[in-house]
């Protein structure tokens, strides 16, 4: 005998006006998303991918360093920084063109390039990078940092957040060579810039490299003769990671962050920026104390060509008494 199924409280159904109500929200929250919601978020991306990402700007620092002092006032020192280039397209060659021009009207006296070059595979367009890369050098002593992208595409390994210590990419190193960039690893380089001796030092990058700032920096306070010095390091996460303040250099010019790239109007917060000091994710100047600088820049290029509210750049700063 089959079993009589106890039947509990009954559920009581919704009036029909409740239901009818129901049905029309839920068409109308559908087509808002259909005519409202997705055709914003397509515009956005437009905007991020065509617009913002390609709406390179200058902007203008600057520092005072105690080294020039005793300089004269017009013995100012003026340094086009170029970062995070990212060169995977032809749109990103126009970039650094683009970059180069804008940078070159401010008349530099040097230019550093903060890593993340980034050649394409594309060899014609390697050609073209190490012409524009000729052309910089051509005009202003030109020095270079690596990157943590700036590696053999075949030895990247990604545990979380990080990648095993490799070797850099030969194709960057040989357009580095012809085209007459320094690339400083863990070294340094001196020269005279409107009759101030300047000190070029660039580290390996944090992440991929072996930075070894005891190669290419005097400790803090040994003697020796004063010169002003510039320090080139990928990531600002080896100020604090390296124990960077312990060396005597004056200004350090880093990128990696893009800035944030994708940065919340109105404020500075970029959750998105990889680094683990948030205080220096954004562009722009930080007086990290005992009379050192740190100059982050958002970059030329592009992670996956597209920015918000954070505009590519070249930075040009100027060193004064």
């Amino acid at each position: 005998m089959a079993r009589r199924r106890k039947s509990g409280p009954a559920v009581p159904a919704l009036p029909w006006r409740r239901r009818l109500l129901r049905l029309v929200r839920l068409a109308l929250l559908n087509r808002f998303t259909l005519m409202v919601a997705l055709p914003g978020l397509g515009l956005l991306i437009i905007w991020m991918r065509f617009v913002e990402a390609n709406r390179l700007t200058v902007r203008l620092e600057e520092v005072p360093v105690s080294s020039l002092e005793c300089a004269r006032p017009s013995r100012r020192v003026r340094v086009l920084h170029l970062s995070d280039l990212h060169l995977t397209s032809e749109q990103s060659l126009l970039r650094l063109q683009d970059a180069i021009e804008k940078g070159l009207r401010q008349r530099p006296d040097l230019a550093v390039i903060t890593g993340d070059t980034c050649l394409p595979q594309d060899e014609r367009l390697v050609a073209v990078a190490e012409t524009y890369f000729a052309y910089l050098r051509s005009v202003v002593p030109t020095f270079a940092c690596l990157g943590n992208h700036d590696v053999a595409v075949d030895d990247i390994r990604n545990p979380p957040g990080r990648f095993a210590k490799t070797r850099p990419s030969e194709r960057l190193l040989a357009v580095y060579g012809a085209s007459g960039v320094r690339l400083l690893r863990n070294e340094s380089s001196e020269l005279i810039v409107n009759g101030v001796p300047v000190t070029v030092a660039g580290l390996e990058d944090l992440w991929t490299g072996h930075p070894r700032p005891e190669g290419c920096l005097r400790a803090r306070g040994e003697s020796g003769v004063r010169r002003l010095t510039l320090l080139l390091s990928h990531n600002p996460d080896s100020l604090e990671q390296c124990g960077l303040q312990a060396f005597g250099w004056d200004v350090m010019f880093s990128g990696h962050t893009h800035g944030g790239q994708f940065r919340f109007p109105l404020t500075r917060w970029c959750p998105f920026a990889p680094v683990e000091n948030g205080a220096h994710a954004a562009k722009g100047l930080y007086d990290v104390g005992r009379g050192q600088w740190l100059s982050v820049t958002s970059g030329v290029g592009n992670y996956l060509e597209m920015r918000l509210n954070c505009l590519p750049e070249a930075t040009v700063v100027d060193i004064v008494p």
